[in-house]
């Protein structure tokens, strides 16, 4: 889960003022990253990420017990007593945080991440988005990512909803790549367009 960035300069690579971004945010993490990241830019610059193109794939996602467990699992070693350890130790260490956050009556930080990609202030409204999902994902539940992208439409932003079939949760581009990067290629000249 993580976050991409795509920069296309359309004159000379050092002229910054002409370098075009495509932003590409896998899953949760990397709209935990993009969120974080524009936050930062905007507290220094006091203006949104410049970004031309959103691609949003395979999330946001609302925080679920064992769909946030089987997440994080992903990354352990497949050793099965490592595995089985990690786990617990996941559960125990995922159980005290959710409880300090009811306690301190906070949102869920996914929550928070996900709301701020509807900001209009840290994510201009011209900027064409695409939102990449399967009702196969484990891990992110397709209602919660056409939820978001719904939002976004009412707020104004020129959103795409690419619903694959069959794919799991970031693994839709091995899938069917021609369409994927099809979509991805279609959101970026709309960029063009719109800005």
């Amino acid at each position: 889960s993580t976050l991409s960035i795509h920069s296309f300069p359309t004159r000379r690579s050092s002229d910054l003022a002409n370098t075009r971004i495509l932003l590409h945010s896998f899953s949760n993490g990397g709209i935990s990253n993009t969120a974080l990241t524009t936050l930062e830019y905007n507290r220094r610059s006091g203006a949104p990420l410049p970004i031309q193109a959103h691609i949003f794939d395979s999330g946001p996602g609302y925080p679920r017990f064992w769909a946030d467990i089987r997440a994080i699992r992903a990354g352990l070693p497949k050793n099965f007593f490592i595995r089985t350890f990690a786990t617990a130790m996941l559960v125990v260490a995922y159980t005290i945080y959710k409880a300090i956050w009811w306690a301190k009556g906070l949102d869920n930080p996914i929550i928070m991440y996900a709301k701020l990609m509807n900001r209009p202030d840290l994510f201009p409204k011209n900027v064409p988005r695409a939102y990449i999902y399967s009702r196969e994902d484990d891990m992110v539940q397709w209602k919660e990512v056409e939820n978001h992208a719904a939002k976004a439409k009412e707020l104004g932003y020129e959103v795409r909803a690419e619903l694959f079939e069959g794919t799991q949760h970031v693994s839709h581009m091995p899938k069917d790549s021609k369409r994927y990067w099809g979509i991805v290629e279609s959101v970026w000249k709309s960029s063009f367009r719109e800005q």
